[in-house]
């Protein structure tokens, strides 16, 4: 019988994606900061802690985010080696902005310092690429702003912000999708702005005044995973495939 070694192997793999900075982070990052329901950036930014089965899709997008800082890394050195000036920044810690006095920082995907192209990358299924067809959702958005207010900050000329959606499920890089519009200092400083507003009166008034005031998005995946409170409505019944791929877990 296996079980035994089922179960070990299981329990290592488990361990790792836990412990991996991206599931211990406490703090909010340019991913979180545009997310559209005040309940939960509020939640997020007042540290409350999530209930969540281990994160098996986004460690994929993980891995897949490594994989690819290698791979421009190794362009970045090879363009050394010849003697020419790399056009690629892979995966550099950014000072976005603050919250509330709070530095916040963030790990920019790629950079194009050549062109002044912020770049994403987003590994997702089905669903998140349907709907990628139309624009990215606007926490995406504001989060490739914020990296380029990041890189701006950092003294480099910003042109353009992107977003390469990567199928996580198809055969062949021509299902993906590029998204890019020109860089926007606004979009990211408007949403520092509603934090900071909303860090400063939890801080103020307290997490327990706060909080149950927020509104809550309907259809936003974040909400079950918070403390819900007396006075809330029932959310909406969520399921199937379409809720699962925009979470990034089985629903």
């Amino acid at each position: 019988m296996t079980a035994d070694t089922r179960d070990a192997v299981r329990r290592i793999v488990e361990t790792a994606i836990e412990n991996q900075p991206r599931s211990q982070q406490q703090t909010i990052g340019p991913s979180e900061i545009g997310i559209p329901c005040d309940r939960c950036l509020g939640h997020k930014l007042a540290g409350t802690p999530q209930h969540r089965d281990v994160a098996w899709l986004p460690y994929i997008g993980t891995a897949v985010h490594a994989l690819f800082e290698q791979v421009f890394m190794a362009e970045s050195l090879a363009a050394d080696a010849a003697g020419r000036m790399s056009r690629w920044c892979p995966e550099t810690k950014l000072h976005v902005g603050e919250i509330d006095g709070e530095p916040i920082l963030g790990s920019c995907d790629l950079f194009d310092v050549e062109a002044g192209v912020v770049v994403d990358f987003k590994i997702v299924g089905k669903t998140t690429l349907t709907t990628a067809r139309i624009g990215p959702s606007e926490q995406y958005r504001v989060q490739a702003h914020l990296y380029g207010r990041g890189w701006q900050l950092y003294g480099h000329q910003v042109n353009d912000v992107a977003i390469w959606y990567l199928p996580r499920n198809a055969t062949t890089l021509d299902a993906g999708i590029w998204w890019s519009e020109p860089y926007d200092e606004t979009v990211a400083t408007a949403a520092l702005t509603r934090a900071d507003a909303l860090a400063r009166g939890i801080r103020l008034a307290g997490a327990d005044v706060v909080l149950p005031q927020l509104a809550r998005t309907p259809g936003c995946w974040d909400c079950p995973r918070f403390p819900a409170y007396p006075t809330d409505s029932p959310l909406p019944t969520r399921g199937g495939e379409p809720f699962a791929d925009l979470v990034g877990r089985s629903a």
